[in-house]
């Protein structure tokens, strides 16, 4: 593992750099949760079209760049790009960074399958949604916010083919697809979708 580039990530004390200047490791996750929050929430109201103008159409894995760079930006000097360092999460070791070019490649072939995706066949978006977030969990491209961006980008996915879900901390959705996450399980994911996708009114 290359030190030299995880040490251009922390500060002396490990606490992430960012472009608050914030040391504390705690103020910073408030702070960091409370602008992302509200990003997210802007996502949504405006239907999946940043305030750049980009809409988020499922056309292709630079859909989650534009993600990241906005839930980020003015917060972290990386916002939207892709981590140069190896990562795992407890026993979970994920892509190699090196490695995140050929991922893109697979993701935006699966992004093609689920482009013939007829709206409104839940089964099939279900399949597709599930493999994407399943193997967007693994690539686990960015330095932190994977689950933020996933999830958005999930449920734009799921808009673009005329359906919603509800995912919120402390209900079964939630809990399932945690589940599924940590078990990095596309079957369990693709379950998981099956249940609770809903149609839009």
């Amino acid at each position: 593992m290359d030190n030299s580039a995880w040490q251009a990530y922390l500060q002396p004390n490990g606490t992430l750099k960012n472009l608050l200047g914030l040391t504390d490791e705690e103020e910073l996750a408030a702070t960091e949760y409370l602008m992302t929050t509200d990003r997210q929430r802007v996502i949504a109201k405006r239907h999946f079209v940043l305030p750049n103008g980009y809409q988020i159409r499922g056309e292709s894995i630079d859909d989650v760049l534009q993600i990241h760079g906005f839930l980020f930006d003015g917060l972290y000097a990386w916002a939207g790009k892709y981590r140069n360092v190896d990562m795992m999460k407890g026993q979970t070791s994920f892509l190699e960074a090196q490695f995140i070019g050929v991922a893109q490649g697979e993701l935006n072939r699966e992004l093609a399958e689920l482009a013939t995706v007829r709206r409104g066949d839940k089964a099939r978006l279900a399949h597709w949604l599930g493999q994407l977030i399943s193997d967007f969990n693994y690539m686990h491209p960015f330095r932190e916010g994977n689950g933020r961006t996933q999830r958005v980008w999930a449920l734009a996915l799921a808009y673009e083919k005329g359906f919603k879900f509800n995912l919120v901390p402390d209900q079964a959705m939630y809990d399932a697809y945690l589940q599924a996450s940590i078990e990095d399980d596309a079957g369990m994911m693709q379950h998981v979708f099956e249940v609770y996708l809903e149609q839009l009114d």
